[in-house]
């Protein structure tokens, strides 16, 4: 580990824990590892204060997200990946909700939306009566929705 952030292909920040002379590390992709990646460098600057400011109570959430990422990746042929972060869901979709990811595979397409109960029941609710999770079955009709979700073929 202490190689690859000599070399910049991770960069390491630590964690607020509550513990008194401990603090946990957080690994991300260094400049180098950015650029291996396939990225712009000219994104890593936004890439890395984002990372940097990230709320603490936002870390389990996010590795819960990829979790559900990962195993996409690995049970199936993902084309396309668009995270709760990407200004696509701004500038081009207004859900009224934004999901966790959405993801394009083999298979289809699928919103990703991850509850790890801190949701008050009022706020789920809302989310579940939201529009992208209805969405599904009338978006592949819908006319802005093939022009948005490009299907690899």
């Amino acid at each position: 580990m202490l190689w690859m952030i000599a070399e910049q292909y991770l960069n390491r920040r630590y964690r607020a824990d509550t513990f008194a002379h401990f603090q946990t590390p957080v690994y991300y992709l260094g400049k180098r590892g950015w650029h291996t990646v396939g990225k712009s460098l000219d994104a890593y600057k936004d890439y890395r204060m984002q990372i940097e400011q990230r709320s603490e109570r936002t870390f389990q959430h996010t590795l819960s997200v990829h979790d559900v990422i990962l195993k996409f990746v690995l049970e199936a042929e993902v084309k396309r990946i668009v995270s709760s972060e990407d200004k696509l869901w701004q500038e081009a979709i207004d859900f009224g909700n934004i999901p966790d990811a959405w993801i394009q595979f083999d298979g289809g397409e699928a919103f990703v939306e991850v509850d790890l109960g801190t949701e008050r029941p009022i706020v789920l609710r809302e989310k579940l009566d939201g529009a992208f999770f209805r969405m599904p079955l009338s978006m592949p009709h819908a006319s802005g929705y093939a022009n948005t979700w490009k299907r690899d073929t």
